[in-house]
């Protein structure tokens, strides 16, 4: 993720290359719009398409089972879509 430019990441050429996606965001974990505050134990660091997505889908999953579902893609090496892998943005095969 970059928090200030895209040219944080490693790789990068271009802003207008798809890495507004990577953007770092502050996800809440609980939306505000169900009640969730702005407390630091209901926020997390997420990349924008994630953060987007998440609460996209028609039964958005509760914390517990999103934390679950991204530590499964994770260790199974699938969490970023292909053109992160394709542009080298990735570190260590994260």
């Amino acid at each position: 993720m970059w928090l200030t430019t895209p040219f944080e990441l490693l790789g990068c050429t271009s802003e207008r290359s798809g890495y507004a996606r990577l953007r770092c965001t502050a996800e809440h974990l609980v939306p505000q719009c169900e009640g969730g505050s702005d407390m630091s134990d209901n926020i997390v660091a997420a990349c924008a398409h994630c953060n987007h997505t998440r609460h996209k889908r028609k039964r958005p999953p509760p914390p517990a089972a999103y934390r679950a579902e991204v530590m499964r893609r994770v260790q199974r090496g699938s969490w970023h879509q292909s053109w992160v892998r394709q542009r080298g943005l990735l570190r260590h095969g994260k």
